[in-house]
């Protein structure tokens, strides 16, 4: 067998038995808190980010968002009306 033939993806979050994960969208008060416990926990990233079940540079890059203070939700407010209307032109 040609070992070049295997899909070499990155595979998708999965749990202790294989089932695919949803990925988890935080809000920003969630993602406050857990900087914060960054900021005034003697732990290091890494450990709270295993904690969280998250990536230590994503929350290095939170961390780094909140001490801009542009740390936000990443979902989008709907649209009004007359927002739908001008879209619809572009």
């Amino acid at each position: 067998m040609d070992t070049n033939t295997v899909d070499q993806a990155s595979p998708a979050a999965t749990d202790s038995l294989g089932r695919r994960m949803p990925r988890r969208m935080r809000s920003a008060e969630e993602k406050r808190q857990i900087v914060e416990e960054t900021l005034t926990s003697g732990r290091s990233v890494a450990a709270i980010a295993r904690r969280h079940g998250l990536n230590a540079n994503l929350l290095i890059s939170w961390r780094q968002q909140h001490e801009q203070g542009v740390l936000v939700d990443r979902t989008r407010a709907p649209m009004s009306p007359h927002e739908c209307v001008g879209s619809a032109r572009l």
